[in-house]
């Protein structure tokens, strides 16, 4: 009897500790078409800098365009490079943290409106109306700085609690 209690208890400590991981896991979302001008390359560089410092995070590029994954050797980064239906929409809103639209141009977006909707903050550039669009003004970066998207995704991850994420009432 005692050794089954060992094991019983070891076997939920266990599973505590892996929903725990999980719980914690902090995923960036690229969503939309991908082109030259959004800022794929930048997203990448800046999460692959965090990432070497925090493994409790994951980038998940979701669209139809021009991106060559071959390149990308990371098990933190998903690409999705087809065309996103809506419930794979929902989906992907469903399971994201934030959703980072580095655009280096642009007069607008409507994944910013559509991340307003559903509540999901949101990491935008300077350019156009993307700062005027958003409710997360402190998540606006200046694309002059070198280091402003890092720099915001690293004030989203230590701040993180302060969203009240709850991806649970998200609908």
């Amino acid at each position: 009897i005692f050794q089954w209690h060992i094991i019983s208890f070891y076997f939920w400590y266990c599973w505590f500790f892996f929903f725990a991981l999980i719980s914690f896991l902090i995923t960036f979302l690229f969503f939309g078409r991908i082109s030259k001008y959004k800022g794929i390359p930048e997203l990448i560089d800046s999460f692959l800098k965090l990432s070497a410092l925090n493994h409790n995070l994951r980038l998940i590029i979701a669209g139809k365009g021009k991106i060559d994954a071959t390149e990308i050797h990371n098990e933190k980064i998903e690409i999705r490079n087809y065309f996103i239906g809506v419930s794979e929409m929902y989906e992907l809103f469903q399971i994201t943290d934030v959703i980072v639209c580095p655009y280096r141009d642009a007069t607008q977006s409507g994944v910013v409106m559509t991340a307003n909707a559903f509540n999901i903050p949101t990491i935008v550039s300077n350019v156009g109306a993307l700062p005027e669009n958003t409710y997360y003004k402190e998540l606006v970066y200046d694309t002059e700085n070198e280091n402003g998207l890092e720099n915001t995704m690293l004030k989203f991850i230590n701040s993180v609690e302060s969203y009240g994420i709850n991806k649970s009432n998200r609908s």
